[in-house]
């Protein structure tokens, strides 16, 4: 079994929790560790608790080392697609977190560059490895549900505080015309919807910036959808809204619906109720990176693609077209 040789790119929240989920796993070797000031005693603690063998404040010293098999690109989200394009062009197989990208000028670039290389590309959307959204989802896929007919999805995570604090400066740095709730926030929700349900035809969207406005133009979006088989769907999501947080799917189909946790079939004149059992035995995160060892030794795509993250990305451009006009937008993708 072949060992891999793991740099990754950053110290922050989730390049430490990738390092929780890798640092057991026989297939992941910590190799090289590059941070900001290598000589932080932040640096130097992540790179003592993980047994990183190097660590480096300069981003391209890694690239030039054949030792290593992937980077893992964990930094601030302006920085995700010239570092992709960087790594992939030293020929090293990449998993960048969302959002991969911001601009179509960046998802061309990266796209002529995986042509060019034929390494492989990982987006980090690891929620299509919980048991909570994957089961569904193998519902749907196998018609247990029927033809499906509607499917919503909630994603309400109040960030208040941490973005008033600053306590990630970063996440304000982004390009005109961005709405980065939808990028770096609400893409989980909106990659589920599109994994599940298929290709989205057309978009309304309302959205209001009662509370982070400032910070992100809008907080709060009522998105409508018309699938291209025919389902309708929709999804509501905040950065702001003062009540618990909330991820959840709902999806109906001519035989059945899942709500929450809870699958329903229509028997008869009765509605048969079945708990879904969620057990995940591998936490979310290694199970991605297991997907990606496979793409990368069966030289085929992982389920979290380049062209996956593309659709969301052009999911996202018509949202936000919808916000600015204030009408229905049609999904091109690119």
């Amino acid at each position: 079994m072949k060992q891999y040789n793991i740099c990754m790119v950053g110290s922050g929240y989730m390049a430490r929790k990738h390092c929780l989920a890798l640092r057991n796993s026989p297939l992941a070797q910590f190799h090289t560790l590059v941070v900001s000031s290598p000589n932080h005693q932040k640096g130097m603690e992540f790179q003592n608790e993980f047994r990183f063998r190097k660590v480096t404040g300069n981003y391209t010293e890694p690239l030039q080392d054949k030792e290593i098999d992937i980077v893992f690109i964990c930094t601030p989200n302006q920085l995700h697609a010239q570092q992709t394009i960087e790594s992939l062009r030293y020929g090293k197989d990449v998993f960048c977190e969302k959002p991969l990208a911001y601009t179509i000028d960046e998802f061309q670039e990266i796209e002529k560059t995986i042509k060019n290389t034929r390494q492989i590309l990982q987006v980090g959307m690891n929620c299509r490895f919980r048991e909570q959204y994957s089961i569904p989802y193998d519902y749907a896929k196998d018609n247990l549900l029927g033809a499906l007919q509607y499917i919503r999805g909630t994603y309400i995570v109040n960030v208040m505080q941490s973005v008033q604090n600053r306590e990630k400066p970063w996440v304000l740095n982004y390009p005109t015309g961005v709405l980065p709730w939808l990028h770096g926030g609400a893409i989980h929700t909106i990659d589920l919807l599109q994994w599940i349900g298929g290709d989205i035809k057309r978009v309304f969207t309302l959205a209001t910036g009662t509370e982070l406005g400032q910070e992100f133009i809008y907080d709060t979006f009522n998105i409508q959808f018309e699938y291209s088989l025919g389902a309708i769907g929709e999804m509501v999501t905040s950065s702001a809204a003062k009540r618990p947080d909330n991820f959840s799917l709902e999806i109906w189909g001519k035989n059945g619906s899942i709500i929450d946790q809870f699958l329903y079939l229509q028997k008869e004149e009765r509605l048969e109720t079945t708990e879904i059992k969620v057990t995940q035995e591998k936490i979310d995160l290694l199970l991605q990176f297991e997907n990606m060892i496979q793409a990368i030794e069966r030289d085929k795509q992982p389920r979290n693609s380049f062209n996956e993250a593309k659709k969301n990305f052009a999911l996202i451009k018509a949202i936000e077209k919808s916000v600015a006009t204030n009408k229905a937008v049609d999904v091109t993708y690119l």
